[in-house]
């Protein structure tokens, strides 16, 4: 009997795979694709579809631009790409949280959240 050997199912050298959505998921599931075949040999052809025109900065995204923990290991060790330092706008040591009634402070030991415009991240 064979030993086991991982694949990516059908994909072989010289394919191509398509994601729908170049958001961070997207990218980050492309990545991740992009590494693993190469890891077995595979050579593929990543082609991200996003619907957002984000030249020139005319696409306005609502979700919060913020970069937190462990986003820059993340980026760096598990995906191999670079973190974004250029986009950082600056750095966020703690959080309140504001209810009707109460404020609470989120503050600790750690490594910072980064603040950065959200159009420029996606782009």
């Amino acid at each position: 009997m064979k030993p086991a050997r991982p694949n990516l199912g059908p994909l072989r050298s010289g394919g191509s795979a398509v994601i729908i959505g170049g958001g961070p998921g997207g990218t980050a599931a492309a990545i991740a694709l992009k590494n693993g075949a190469r890891a077995l040999g595979i050579e593929l052809e990543i082609t991200l579809v996003e619907g957002k025109l984000f030249s020139n900065e005319l696409h306005h995204n609502q979700c919060a631009g913020v970069l937190s923990p462990p986003i820059a290991q993340v980026l760096e060790k598990d995906l191999g790409v670079a973190f974004p330092w250029h986009l950082s706008q600056r750095s966020i040591t703690r959080y309140v949280l504001h209810t009707a009634r109460r404020s609470i402070e989120l503050d600790g030991a750690g490594e910072p959240s980064y603040a950065l415009r959200r159009v420029q991240f996606d782009a």
